[in-house]
């Protein structure tokens, strides 16, 4: 899709989701901003269909992308009203889940929703139904058709799909970080950071001067880099002068900060790290499934990652200098 295309297409629903509708008005913008997202999902290789046509309770946009098995098949549901999405409409969301056989639902609604609209959808056990605001539905709708940064070594682009699918059994289930070796450990990382848009090094197995991934990014047009030291240690944990030693290599390479992530938890002396340890944050193996599950969301369309520094050091943490200041 052309730039200007897509200019003049995110205006358009910009305007359909901005204008004041009577209650007979409300369908007419549902079905344009329905038509917008269905060219942003083609641009990103979508086959899409107007669920409308089909069923008149149906879904407004029904897509499938069968060459990227990664990505399930979508409903989008839109409710562009001033009153709020309730269960009634989840329940009838999810029947139609049911007979149609959907593997993830979208839905945007202007009004909001209801505390039991949303606590039906979690207690159904669709893990892949997602609630979004109208100002979240023009972050996703941007991000469709922009390519996803890779890393640039040819040997790892080879196991890059190896990987990625690994990267989304952890997302899906992070007890299956007992089925990963250290070195793949490393990869799967490297994979899932690389795969939030920034620019990952993944540096040899041995010998790697303290840190076993470098990650870069952009802020305010000024590069930006961090330091990832990864341990996926079965017997022993870790300790603070582990992830001292991270710190002491942050240092010594001008990076903005570092991450220490290790699957089987790190023994801490907080006061030692306070005082030496100020741009270090630590994440256990909840962290671990966090960050994959946004390589998750990425790929489907659903997150938009923002500064590199918020990313790795959004919570869940298991300690971060911020925790003593």
């Amino acid at each position: 899709m052309e730039s200007e295309d897509r200019e003049d297409l995110l205006e358009e629903l910009g305007e359909a989701l901005g204008s004041d509708y009577g209650p007979w008005q409300v369908a007419g913008g549902e079905y344009k901003a329905a038509g917008v997202i269905a060219e942003f999902l083609k641009a990103d290789g979508y086959e899409v269909r107007y669920g409308i046509e089909d069923d008149p309770e149906g879904p407004h946009v029904i897509a499938q992308c069968a060459s990227h098995r990664w990505r399930p098949e979508l409903e989008v549901e839109l409710n562009f009203g001033t009153w709020p999405v309730t269960e009634a409409s989840i329940t009838s969301t999810l029947a139609g889940r049911s007979i149609r056989g959907r593997k993830k639902t979208i839905y945007c609604s202007r009004g909001g929703y209801t505390p039991g609209a949303v606590s039906l959808a979690e207690r159904s056990g669709l893990v892949e139904f997602e609630f979004i605001s109208a100002s979240r539905l023009i972050e996703w709708v941007k991000s469709l058709g922009q390519s996803i940064a890779r890393p640039t070594s040819a040997a790892f682009r080879i196991i890059w799909d190896a990987v990625e699918e690994l990267v989304l059994a952890v997302a899906r289930d992070s007890s299956e970080l007992e089925n990963v070796e250290w070195r793949d450990f490393e990869r799967m990382m490297a994979a899932a950071i690389g795969g939030l848009g920034f620019d990952v090094e993944l540096t040899r197995g041995s010998g790697d001067g303290g840190r076993d991934i470098v990650v870069r990014g952009q802020e305010g047009g000024q590069s930006e880099t961090y330091l990832l030291e990864l341990k996926h240690w079965t017997t022993r944990r870790p300790g603070t002068a582990d992830v001292m030693k991270l710190a002491s290599v942050v240092a010594s390479e001008g990076a903005q900060g570092g991450l220490f992530l290790s699957t089987s938890g790190v023994h801490l002396r907080p006061e030692a790290l306070a005082r030496t340890c100020p741009r270090i944050g630590i994440g256990g193996a909840e962290k671990v499934e966090s960050l994959c599950q946004l390589f998750h969301r990425r790929r489907n369309g659903l997150w938009t990652p923002g500064p590199l520094n918020q990313v790795l050091f959004a919570e869940p943490l298991l300690w971060s200098a911020r925790d003593d200041g």
